[in-house]
């Protein structure tokens, strides 16, 4: 190990790196060049840091990146004013902090919204994430190629290197036929990889919106209510603690634990106004609808009955 290392343990550096590398990928991500002057690389920091925030990802994820700059360029040790105080910020109020689980009525009400506007690609990535415990970034990067589709409506996601997969791909195994036909569809049409071809940012942007119109902003739904809130209806339903934790990809027990009873706990006291409740029953029968009309075209095209 280089004499400026000694001290410091092979698993803190690797959370190092890797959170040097998830903050140089965000400014990749967000079209944002590397700052050369100090005061600019704190905006920048600061930035990441409450897209963290947004993100409910780990504090530790903050803690990392700001400990990370700190070794690993020791001259910007006392440049980061800004990114501290959003750090101070935060631990000030993380504990209480938790997405909001998103129930199934809305999200699939979002998603009808999102195909009556001719968002068929939002809408799929929405529900495919919704059933599989997406996190955010790893929905709005989704590829065809990553997806195989089987006629039994089962869909396999390969998911590259996430937070916790130590840098190796992950296998996700979901069954649903209705959303099995949407990204089938969604693929012979294709014109690219990509399945949504759209940033982070426009994804939550996009979300606002719909949950806007359904009257839902007072519910303060995040883009991370998706990946909660899928896991947690599942939990609610009876699904396994094991499948849970594997679909969900959690390392730590003890953890998975909490945040699935805690929002489980938040979406059995969830209520909606009654112009909500109308607008959540109309919108959810339109992706059925939609998904329906799709199998009953493809069952038709191979000669199959309905």
């Amino acid at each position: 190990m280089a004499l400026r290392f000694i001290g410091l343990k092979q698993k803190t550096l690797r959370c190092y790196e890797r959170a040097l590398k998830t903050f140089f990928d965000f400014l990749e991500e967000e079209n944002i060049r590397l700052p050369s002057k100090p005061r600019k690389l704190d905006e920048c920091v600061a930035h990441f840091l409450e897209h963290l925030f947004l993100e409910d990802r780990p504090i530790t994820y903050a803690g990392h990146t700001l400990s990370a700059f700190r070794r690993f360029y020791p001259h910007l040790r006392y440049k980061f004013p800004l990114s501290r105080q959003y750090f101070s910020n935060w631990k000030s109020v993380h504990v209480a902090r938790q997405a909001v689980p998103l129930p199934p009525q809305a999200l699939f009400a979002i998603a009808g919204v999102a195909i009556a506007c001719s968002e068929f690609s939002y809408a799929a990535i929405l529900l495919v994430g919704f059933l599989a415990f997406l996190r955010t970034s790893e929905m709005v990067h989704l590829k065809f190629s990553q997806v195989h589709v089987s006629t039994d409506g089962t869909i396999v996601l390969v998911l590259p290197s996430s937070k916790t997969s130590r840098d190796k791909p992950e296998s996700i195994s979901v069954q649903d036929h209705r959303i099995a036909v949407l990204l089938s569809w969604l693929q012979t049409s294709a014109s690219t990889d990509q399945i949504w071809n759209g940033s982070v940012p426009q994804f939550r942007a996009f979300l606002a919106r719909f949950c806007e119109f359904l009257n839902l902003e007072d519910m303060n739904f995040s883009a991370y209510s998706i990946r909660r809130g899928g896991a947690s209806s599942a939990f609610l339903r009876g699904t396994s603690f094991d499948q849970l934790l594997v679909t969900g990809r959690w390392q730590s027990i003890k953890t998975a634990r909490i945040y699935l009873d805690t929002g489980r706990a938040a979406l059995i006291q969830q209520s909606f106004s009654p112009r909500s409740t109308l607008l959540l029953h109309h919108f959810s029968s339109v992706v059925l609808s939609y998904c329906n009309q799709l199998r009953k075209r493809r069952l038709a095209s191979t000669g199959s009955k309905c």
